[in-house]
């Protein structure tokens, strides 16, 4: 998601004029200024870390959630009571 996330707003580069408001009226494009560098910029800090999620070691990440759901697991027995 975050990979068309980016490519919609690097799409926004290509045109020249856009849909100003909901009565169908055009407004040409003269600029771009922070709020489209920042949405730009935000869209792609999404896409890099979504990729370095997606390529890094399984052996690591399955590490860190085998601990954190070891501590979220009561065992217990049938009647109830709580074992350690």
């Amino acid at each position: 998601m975050s990979l068309l996330a980016t490519i919609i707003s690097l799409s926004f580069l290509l045109f020249t004029r856009i849909m100003d408001n909901e009565g169908g009226f055009y407004s040409e494009i003269i600029s771009y200024k922070i709020g489209y560098w920042l949405w730009l910029a935000s869209s792609l800090t999404m896409l890099i870390g979504n990729t370095i999620t997606y390529f890094s070691k399984p052996a690591q990440l399955s590490v860190s959630l085998g601990r954190d759901k070891d501590k979220l697991i009561r065992k217990t027995k049938p009647d109830g009571i709580k074992t350690s």
